[in-house]
């Protein structure tokens, strides 16, 4: 009896703690299932309001645009309305817009062209001044009018309505502010800062990553094949005519920022006929009716290749369309042998890309710049294209910049290759190059970018000494960050002005002339 004393006095003692520790339970059970049915609402009620903003953004993306009768302008209510509908395409870059302009009732014929066009116009200028790319925007002008629709800007939305992202309530729509504006050698305005499109061509290997520093690789294409596409980059206000401004250490700068840094803002990969016929559409919108391209040289990426080449047009204030061939350079000091058996394994496809740019794109001038090994992708391409005699002369200006490329072997296998096709050919060469020094040493020839004593002038060709003006460390990036060699750059593709282009010096070397900067 003893025995059994103490463990059932301890199985008594243990009921109410087990009563508690049930109680306990219950009422945890309980607030558990108050806090899942309070987030099920909460989710509830989030993606009612989701799915509201949804459909006030579809119902005010295909809202008419009003206009008072006999007024081409945007009232306060059309403007407001407009910058919603623009706040809705900005997030929403797979979405496209066709304008519909109809014009008053009792309007025919130039009058009604006339008020129509200018509505159109109306808004599509603020819809780009809130960010939004024009080549997104088609217009019409609709002369025949029901009288229901007299007076109105028709939106007709095209795309993928089935995702469609929303800004929160309270969220500011973007805006361009206006750009101002450097006027630059032969008096040529271009703006202080904004945003550069360039198109581009590549047969570098996707990574299958999202981000626009890594979105190609190093690599070959596994398939052999180009891929084309548009990148949009942004030029802080405080850019200097040749520079990059990208985060330095020394500064205390890790991340990029748009106020003060040239960033990549998108890489929108594009097929073959997008691209050309989105360059067609650029060149026939410009003024000069022009394409350039850009062949960057050894050790640079992809992204680095799509600065550069911003940079470049912007300073240069380029009127046309601006588009980046980039080889698969591996971006690497020590890849110097891989990247030059990846320029010679990538000119087959710039050649058939530059065929496909003349016959295309419409460009009354085509302008090509390549630097350093990049002129190797480019001579090798153009010596296997374009059988002479060709008319129209396929190519207004070849510019190459401290080239890469055997000087021997140029002057005497390739030189003939170039000249039939080129308004213009031009060398810029300097003495001050260590990288081609050191390129020299590699491969034992001289090279064609180097002013060494004596210079090689070439025949039929504007051979420019650059050796006297500032550079870098390298002395071998100069085409596109020394400002002397941009403003001279300026006078050629811009103003299209031969030698001496007010700023060079005449010189001679064993009778064959050749000139000095500056």
């Amino acid at each position: 009896m003893t025995r059994f004393a103490l463990p059932l006095a301890g199985a008594l003692l243990l009921l109410p703690v087990a009563a508690s520790a049930q109680a306990g339970d219950s009422a945890f059970v309980a607030e558990s299932l108050k806090i899942a049915k309070g987030s099920a609402e909460v989710r509830s009620d989030s993606a009612a309001q989701v799915e509201h903003r949804r459909r006030e953004a579809l119902e005010v993306l295909r809202r008419p645009v009003r206009f008072a009768p006999g007024s081409t302008a945007l009232d306060s209510a059309a403007r407001e309305l407009v910058i919603r509908q623009a706040w809705y395409l900005y997030l929403n870059p797979a979405l496209t817009v066709r304008l519909r302009a109809h014009p008053d009732r009792g309007l025919a014929d130039d009058p009604a062209l006339t008020q129509a066009r200018a509505r159109n116009d109306a808004v599509r200028a603020l819809l780009q001044g809130r960010a939004i790319d024009l080549q997104r925007v088609a217009a019409d002008q609709v002369l025949s009018a029901a009288d229901s629709m007299s007076g109105v800007v028709e939106v007709e939305t095209t795309g993928d309505l089935l995702v469609l992202d929303t800004p929160p309530p309270d969220a500011e729509p973007p805006r361009l502010q206006p750009p101002g504006a450097h006027v630059g050698p032969g008096g040529n305005r271009r703006p202080a800062w904004g945003t550069v499109r360039v198109f581009y061509a590549t047969d570098r290997e996707p990574t299958g990553k999202s981000d626009v520093e890594n979105f190609y690789s190093g690599e070959r294409s596994s398939t052999g094949a180009l891929a084309f596409g548009r990148i949009e980059v942004s030029i802080p206000r405080v850019h200097r005519t040749g520079v990059v401004e990208r985060p330095v250490w020394y500064r205390i700068q890790w991340t990029a920022t748009p106020d003060r840094h040239m960033m990549v803002n998108a890489i929108q990969p594009l097929s073959q006929r997008t691209m050309l016929d989105s360059v067609r559409r650029v060149v026939a919108a410009s003024g000069s009716k022009e394409a350039l391209v850009f062949i960057h040289g050894y050790n640079v990426s992809f992204h680095e290749a799509a600065l550069r080449t911003a940079q470049l047009t912007y300073d240069l204030g380029f009127d046309g369309a601006p588009v980046l061939y980039s080889w698969p350079s591996r971006g690497s000091l020590f890849g110097y042998s891989s990247d030059r058996e990846s320029a010679e394994w990538s000119a087959a496809h710039l050649r058939r890309f530059l065929d496909s740019l003349v016959a295309i794109t419409g460009a009354r001038k085509l302008n090509v710049i390549a630097h350093s090994m990049g002129n190797r992708v480019l001579t090798l391409a153009l010596q296997r294209s374009f059988q002479p005699p060709l008319q129209p002369v396929p190519f207004a200006n070849i510019v190459l910049a401290a080239p890469d490329v055997d000087a021997t072997q140029f002057e005497q296998q390739l030189a003939d290759s170039l000249r039939p096709l080129t308004q213009r050919l031009t060398i810029y060469m300097s003495r001050k190059d260590k990288a081609l020094r050191t390129s020299r040493w590699l491969s034992t020839h001289r090279r064609l970018g180097e002013a060494t004593d004596p210079i090689l002038v070439v025949r039929d060709a504007d051979t420019i000494d650059a050796s006297d003006i500032d550079t870098d460390l390298l002395g071998h990036g100069y085409i596109a960050s020394n400002r002397d060699v941009i403003d001279d750059l300026i006078l050629l593709v811009e103003q299209k002005r031969p030698p001496p282009r007010i700023r060079l010096q005449p010189a001679s070397q064993n009778g064959a002339a050749y000139w000095l900067l500056p």
